[in-house]
C-alpha cells in the first residue's frame, strides 16, 4: 500500500479547485474571443486581455481581466480569486489570506478602486451560500456612499436576513485575522 503522506492529493491535481479554475479561465478566454461581457468587469467594458497567475500585476492573481470601453476610452481591471468551496469566515486560513490580498489592493490602489478602474471578484462553485450572502453585502456596499451608511443599512430591520448580517460579522473577523 502506498504511503498516503507522499505525493499529491487527487483533489489538488484536478478533482477540486484546479478543474473549476480551468473551466472559469476557458469562459474568460471565450468572452475575449467573441466580445461577450465578463461578469464583474461590467457590461460597459469589452474584455481585451486575460492573465493568469500574474502576481506582479495583482496580489489576487488567479485571473486578471483587462477591459476597455472603446467609446469612452476608459479601461478597467478585474482581479479574480478562484476557490471551489471556501468557508467565507475567519476560520478558513486560505480564505483569510485571499481576503488580505483583496484588502491590500483596496489600500495600495485606492484611487483606481474608488474610480471604478479596478474591481475584485471571487469565483466559486455554486450554489454557495457564503458567496451568495457576500454578494448581497457587496450590492449593499456599492449602493452606499460610506462604510457607516452601509452598516446602518445592513443593520436595519427588514432590509436583509439575519444570515447576511452574520456574514458581515464573519467577514469583519476574517479581515481582523
Amino acid at each position: 500500500m502506498a504511503d498516503q503522506k507522499k505525493g499529491t492529493s487527487p483533489y489538488a491535481t484536478g478533482g477540486g479547485g484546479v478543474t473549476l479554475e480551468r473551466v472559469y479561465g476557458a469562459t474568460l478566454l471565450a468572452a475575449v474571443l467573441v466580445g461577450d461581457p465578463v461578469p464583474g468587469l461590467g457590461d460597459d467594458m469589452r474584455a481585451v486581455r486575460v492573465q493568469t497567475q500574474s502576481g506582479p500585476s495583482s496580489p489576487v492573481d488567479d485571473y486578471v481581466v483587462e477591459g476597455e470601453n472603446a467609446s469612452t476610452g476608459t479601461s478597467r481591471r478585474l482581479s479574480v480569486g478562484v476557490r471551489r468551496d471556501p468557508t467565507i469566515a475567519p476560520g478558513d486560513e486560505k480564505f483569510v489570506k485571499l481576503l488580505g490580498d483583496y484588502v491590500r489592493i483596496v489600500i495600495e490602489h485606492a484611487t483606481e478602486v474608488d474610480a471604478d478602474r479596478w474591481r475584485l471578484a471571487l469565483a466559486v462553485a455554486g450554489p454557495h451560500t457564503g458567496a451568495a450572502e457576500t454578494k448581497t453585502l457587496s450590492d449593499f456596499a456599492r449602493s452606499q456612499p460610506t462604510n457607516d451608511s452601509f452598516r446602518e443599512t445592513v443593520a436595519r430591520d427588514g432590509v436583509t436576513t439575519a444570515d447576511v448580517r452574520a456574514r458581515l460579522q464573519y467577514l469583519d473577523k476574517a479581515i481582523e485575522a
